[in-house]
């Protein structure tokens, strides 16, 4: 503690400041006896007490009283003196001192200032509390003048005896005079049952909850929520109560909103259901007893992660954090139902609050997408085959290009043959081109869904032609049977697109037997009646057919996969050993035959695949005459040839020049135009390749038919169709050949176009090229 002293005598001072050190040993006692120390000192310091003579040399204690009643007026003031009358005395305490002490009764000092200091910390004590009150008060006011909620208190009767302006605000009302009691501010209908509550609390103390109506103007009403409860005041017998509501009319309307729509939830077409945060379904309508298979007796209180989510826990809780994160999740489930069906739902979850704003449950919103999705992987599919048909055609492209001039130039060296072996070469390369030539249609055919060249041929003839080298194939363990009898009916068919089906049938039965094992090969005829016959596209229209079949003893199909393996890419080999174009590719041709395809497997036995393809002697295609083999030479006719491959010029040069021609050759579209315009009067056929860098070969062509319709036009394209803008271009004079062709092709071709013939024969046999 620290007192301040006002004391000019110096004996005086050391006897009051040894009483005080004896009693409180730590306290410090500063000194002064003038006006300017007493002040100073009242400025820098605080002090417990301060201590002062009556009579001082220069000014007296009263003044110093005056001066510290303003300084520190808390602080209390002891006057100590040896002289001071009862009045002055009296005068002083008026003044605001504390007490006095005669220097003649020293020993009552110590008492003396007990005594201040312990109603100055009484006094510190209670101005602290008024101020706790005083702003707890101000807090009161605060909150209660600024919350939504209304306060009101009431006497035992329900008179008002406090109401914040919130009550005011919901009741209409500027007073609590408006009313009575609060039973009045209460709808007639649900006064009675307000007032039965109220009496409740008075009586039991018990608190209670209760809603009801508030009648507004315009006969409106607003719904009430509401809490009563007793108040006991310390040190008073007369309890109050407390009355605290709020007006929960929107949510009040709201929930009727949502009755209303939950009764329309059991003809949504969406499953709608509700799950609790212990995932505990709540809520399941009709639709989802539909989509997925469980009735709503079985799927409310259940665990919705084991009822639907087992097999895929780990995207069920992702979803579910993200909802909670995120407040929605929107996404797909593949889910397998109790009757066996695997579908895919398509789900939108939302997080569901409470009144106070906490997370209560998620709910769900599924439709079954599994149809369009389904739909969507077909579309895929035939976007990656279009993909596939588009790449096809390029490739194409430069592959016939490439195996032009190898065909072409058989046809020139196949006179300067001088023995057989030369001859057997010539075949040999020969027929290597044409089957690459072939494999490049196949692909297209395939890819674009081209539909071949199609002539009356049997079924024996093309397996005997196909048995070495089938047997070639299917490696040396495998035991191989082809069985047919000689007199099957001719069928109406590719014979390129049946050599590929049985190859494509025996290289599968090849793969289902790495052990070793047999093939067998069979055709013949068959007569079906109206329903003797169900294959994989369904029931066999009766009439003749030629059944094609190609059976193994290897491994089988399971059950689950026969109904998949004529999909596109669909493959059970391991990856670099399949394409799953293999069986897709025989389905595809099988159906553009107008025929049908039966398949038996058991397991562990073996598999046979059964092709049904139509029979008839006439079936509205003609048989194609095989290439005539004699070369028909020119007498001199200037023809020019435009193409952008080198090789392909040359040989094509060598060609027509070897037989009779005088030829020109162009690189390109705009110098063989500009070429021809030179040679105008000279030349009477123009050979144009259609893919060309810059100008391209259709409007190389157009223009040349449009200003010379007396100049004979040859197209040539290593593309096997023609569909694009440009070529359409192309008027009905022109010819179309397609790369690659044969010599005796192209030279039979430009012999009846200068002629006066139509080329027909020529077209059929580069097609089948």
């Amino acid at each position: 503690m620290k007192f301040l002293h006002l004391e000019d005598d110096d004996a005086d001072a050391e006897l009051f400041q040894m009483l005080l050190r004896r009693e409180w040993p730590e306290c410090r006692i500063k000194r002064i006896w003038s006006l300017a120390e007493f002040e100073a000192a009242l400025r820098l310091e605080d002090y417990q007490l301060i201590l002062s003579d009556h009579s001082m040399v220069g000014f007296d204690g009263l003044k110093a009283l005056e001066i510290a009643r303003v300084s520190s007026p808390d602080t209390p003031f002891i006057f100590l003196s040896g002289t001071i009358g009862e009045e002055r005395a009296i005068a002083a305490l008026k003044k605001g001192a504390v007490d006095y002490v005669l220097k003649s009764s020293p020993a009552r000092l110590v008492s003396a200032v007990r005594g201040a200091l312990g109603d100055a910390e009484r006094e510190t004590a209670r101005r602290r509390a008024e101020e706790s009150l005083r702003k707890n008060r101000e807090q009161f006011q605060q909150i209660s003048e600024n919350i939504d909620n209304f306060i009101v208190l009431l006497d035992a009767y329900g008179h008002c005896l406090y109401a914040n302006p919130a009550f005011y605000r919901l009741h209409e009302s500027s007073s609590q005079s408006s009313a009575k009691t609060i039973f009045d501010h209460v709808h007639r209908e649900d006064a009675t049952a307000f007032q039965c509550i109220f009496r409740e609390v008075v009586q039991t103390g018990q608190s209670w909850n209760i809603e009801y109506r508030l009648p507004r103007p315009g006969g409106q009403v607003s719904s009430i929520e509401a809490h009563v409860s007793r108040l006991q005041h310390r040190g008073s017998e007369t309890p109050s109560f407390l009355l605290t509501g709020r007006d929960i009319t929107e949510r009040k309307q709201a929930e009727q909103v949502l009755l209303e729509q939950a009764s329309l939830l059991g003809n949504a077409r969406d499953a709608i259901l509700l799950f609790d945060l212990e995932f505990v379904i709540r809520q399941w309508n009709a639709s989802a007893e539909r989509i997925f298979a469980r009735a709503a007796s079985q799927a409310i209180r259940q665990d919705i992660r084991k009822l639907l989510f087992s097999s895929q826990l780990n995207r069920f809780d992702a979803a579910f954090a993200l909802t909670m994160a995120h407040g929605e999740w929107h996404g797909d489930f593949h889910l397998s139902q109790p009757d066996g069906r695997d579908i895919i739902v398509e789900t939108s979850w939302s997080l569901v609050n409470d009144p106070a704003g906490r997370p209560k449950s998620v709910l769900c919103i599924s439709t079954d997408v599994t149809s369009r999705k389904q739909l969507e992987l077909k579309l895929q599919r035939a976007q990656r085959l279009d993909a596939l048909g588009m790449l096809a055609g390029g490739i194409a492209h430069d592959l016939n290009n490439i195996l032009s001039p190898i065909l072409m130039s058989v046809g020139l060296l196949r006179p300067l043959a001088q023995d057989e072996d030369h001859r057997l070469v010539l075949d040999t390369l020969e027929t290597s081109a044409t089957h690459g030539a072939e494999l490049v249609q196949q692909i297209l055919l395939f890819a674009r869904g081209e539909e071949g060249k199609r002539a009356k041929i049997r079924i024996s003839e093309l397996l005997d032609e196909l048995k070495s080298v089938l047997k070639t194939a299917v490696r040396q363990k495998i035991d191989l049977t082809v069985e047919h009898s000689g007199n099957l009916w001719p069928v109406s068919a590719d014979a390129t697109q049946m050599k590929q089906v049985l190859l494509n049938l025996c290289m599968n039965s090849r793969d289902a037997m790495p052990n070793g094992g047999s093939i067998r090969i069979s055709a013949a005829n068959v007569l079906a009646a109206a329903g003797d016959l169900h294959c994989f596209h369904g029931e066999v229209p009766p009439g003749a057919y030629v059944r094609l079949s190609v059976t193994d003893n290897g491994t089988g199909i399971p059950p689950e996969l026969l109904e998949k393996i004529f999909d596109p890419f669909f493959t059970t080999k391991d990856v670099g050993k399949g394409t799953g174009l293999g069986l897709s590719t025989i389905a595809g041709i099988v159906r553009s035959h107008e025929g049908y395809i039966q398949v038996e497997s058991i397991v562990g036995q073996g598999t046979s695949f059964r092709i049904y393809l139509p029979s008839g002697e006439n079936n509205g295609v003609e048989s194609v005459a095989p290439p005539s083999s004699s070369f028909l030479d020119g007498h001199g006719e200037f023809i020019l040839i435009i193409d952008d491959d080198e090789g392909i010029r040359y040989v094509t040069e060598r060609i027509l020049k070897a037989h009779g021609y005088e030829v020109f050759v162009a690189i390109d579209g705009q110098s063989g135009l500009d070429l021809f315009v030179r040679l105008q009067d000279r030349i009477q056929l123009v050979i144009c390749d259609q893919m060309m860098p810059g100008l391209k070969g259709a409007e190389v062509l157009t223009r040349i038919e449009k200003e010379h319709p007396d100049v004979k036009l040859i197209a040539m394209s290593g593309f096997l169709e023609d569909h694009s803008a440009d070529d359409a271009r192309i008027g009905t004079s022109v010819v179309r050949l397609t790369k690659p062709l044969r010599t005796e092709v192209l030279l039979r071709t430009i012999r009846q176009l200068l002629d006066g013939a139509v080329p027909v024969a020529a077209s059929q046999e580069v097609s089948r090229a």
